[in-house]
């Protein structure tokens, strides 16, 4: 089970172990399915590459596109995200939707669902392999907007210590699945289904999701 750190889906601590709503979701489907399974994290493009070529790999949390279905073996939605672009606190130009955003370099990751649609929209978005440095970069002025999830700008730049940034639109709201190689054995994503089907049923996914936002997050970006 492949991750990278994207809180709060999947946050890694200081011991490198993986906790998150996903990553305990993740976890408890495989306990429940008895499927023997271990977290490992990476930088998102190289989990994503590897799950695309190792035969027992899946990767979480993964967006569902056309551009993916075929890919992949989708299980889930199992969370929600929602995307949005920031900008430094004195930025003044208003971004009412995504064609506003047109003209300015917006920060992403490589290989990611939320730069590839907007590269696909014909946005000019600068990527790189690891997100945790894109808000340095829109606090220095280097990108004009930085493109991540809600909460997930919130985390990483609180941990980066970057203050001085705000949300300018939330552009699209998402379902994530735990997405698995082909060559994944179709009884054992049969088994992680029913799992999860399970934890809906009886509240166990909903509890997870609840954990998270009851959590102290640092405070508010202004």
């Amino acid at each position: 089970m492949l991750t990278n750190d994207n809180p709060p889906f999947s946050i890694i601590d200081a011991g490198q172990h993986v906790s998150g709503i996903s990553a305990d979701v993740v976890v408890e489907m495989a306990r429940r399915a008895q499927v023997p399974a271990t977290i490992e994290h990476y930088p998102w493009p190289r989990a994503y590459e590897m799950a695309l070529n190792e035969a027992d790999a899946c990767i979480f949390s993964t967006s569902r596109s056309a551009d993916r279905e075929a890919l992949f073996q989708w299980i889930g939605p199992i969370a929600a995200n929602s995307w949005a672009l920031f900008a430094r606190r004195d930025f003044d130009r208003a971004v009412p939707n995504l064609d506003a955003a047109r003209g300015l370099v917006i920060g992403g990751q490589l290989q990611e669902a939320k730069a590839l649609y907007l590269k696909q929209l014909g946005l000019a978005v600068d990527t790189l392999p690891d997100d945790d440095l894109n808000p340095r970069r829109l606090a220095e002025g280097r990108i004009d907007l930085w493109v991540t999830g809600l909460d997930t700008a919130r985390m990483k730049a609180a941990a980066k210590g970057v203050t001085g940034i705000k949300p300018v639109l939330v552009f699209r709201n998402v379902e994530t699945y735990l997405a698995c190689n082909p060559a994944v054995r179709r009884d054992t994503i049969e088994l992680l289904r029913r799992a999860l089907d399970a934890m809906r049923a009886d509240g166990k996914l909903a509890a997870i999701s609840q954990h998270y936002a009851d959590l102290v997050m640092p405070p508010p970006i202004n």
